[in-house]
């Protein structure tokens, strides 16, 4: 009964797909284990450094030139321009500590225009 158990096991793994089957199950326990790692053990990491950012960076590359009307005036030009959005995160309490804020923005781009 033990040689008719080995002799069917033996069948089974001289077939075909026994070790392509093997390879697959070993592929998938690798693929398994680094997810495991990624979003069990490191999940720390992620959420604090990467999902937190309050700066939001947004380049537009939209030169075109000039519009003239039809007496050669210009209406529009490609003068370089920059766009401010601020956002209401709930950090700034007051509206003190909020008009210091814009304060220091309106500070900055004094400065820049400036330059």
């Amino acid at each position: 009964m033990l040689e008719d158990l080995l002799d069917k096991i033996k069948e089974v793994i001289e077939e075909r797909y026994v070790p392509i089957a093997t390879v697959y199950l070993i592929l998938f326990l690798i693929i398994l284990v680094r997810v495991f790692d990624l979003q069990i053990l490191k999940n720390d990491g992620l959420t604090s450094t990467d999902l937190d950012s309050d700066v939001k960076v947004q380049e537009l590359q939209s030169t075109r030139g000039n519009i003239y009307d039809a007496k050669g005036a210009i209406l529009a030009s490609n003068k370089l321009s920059y766009a401010v959005t601020i956002e209401d995160t709930k950090e700034l309490k007051t509206n003190e500590e909020l008009n210091k804020v814009i304060y220091k923005l309106i500070k900055l781009l004094e400065k820049k225009e400036q330059n």
